[in-house]
């Protein structure tokens, strides 16, 4: 075998099937509570508005996150 056919089989082994990052889910509660409380800091909700429109980018965040982190949106077939 020569070198050239060696490094491509080492390739082939390495680089088959990457591993999936999913089920991290202190990592999706971190990540929400961080940016949760840095956008608490800039933007401290007063009327009810105001909470509703926070309570909506607080769940966008840990919908993004959870995607990121927790489970796929779309499974693989």
């Amino acid at each position: 075998m020569s070198e050239h056919e060696s490094a491509y089989a080492l390739w082939a082994l390495t680089a088959s099937e990457p591993e999936s990052a999913y089920g991290l889910w202190t990592l999706v509660i971190i990540n929400s509570a961080v940016f949760i409380i840095f956008a608490f800091s800039f933007a401290a909700p007063r009327s009810g508005r105001d909470w509703r429109s926070f309570g909506a980018f607080s769940a966008f965040l840990v919908a993004l996150f959870t995607e990121m982190y927790g489970f796929p949106l779309i499974g693989r077939s």
